[in-house]
């Protein structure tokens, strides 16, 4: 049988025709996968980089393009550093879906 919603679709119109990016749904996967890796305190880059990295191991398809290009972006796998090539929203929407899997 298994789990419903292995994946998850991220929409975002507003943006673009058909742009669009898959993720393993947060809620399904293992508690370590969804951890940064400890980062020194103050240093924002190297949070930003870990956090990166944890949402881009989510992704498992995508159609998004480069924010200072225009260049359609390559298909996974996605290194966490393309992640700071696309708009803020998706980074956004992606790090909302890893959040619902931790209810307060």
């Amino acid at each position: 049988m298994g789990y419903r919603d292995k994946l998850l679709r991220l929409e975002f119109p507003d943006l673009a025709d058909d742009c669009f990016v898959t993720i393993k749904n947060p809620k399904l996967r293992p508690l370590h996968h969804l951890l940064r890796d400890e980062t020194p305190d103050g240093d924002w880059d190297a949070a930003r980089q870990a956090s990166n990295k944890v949402r881009a191991a989510l992704i498992v398809e995508w159609r998004v393009w480069d924010v200072d290009t225009d260049e359609e972006l390559p298909p996974p796998p996605v290194d966490g550093t393309l992640l700071d090539r696309v708009p803020t929203l998706i980074v956004r929407t992606i790090q909302n879906e890893i959040d619902k899997a931790f209810p307060q």
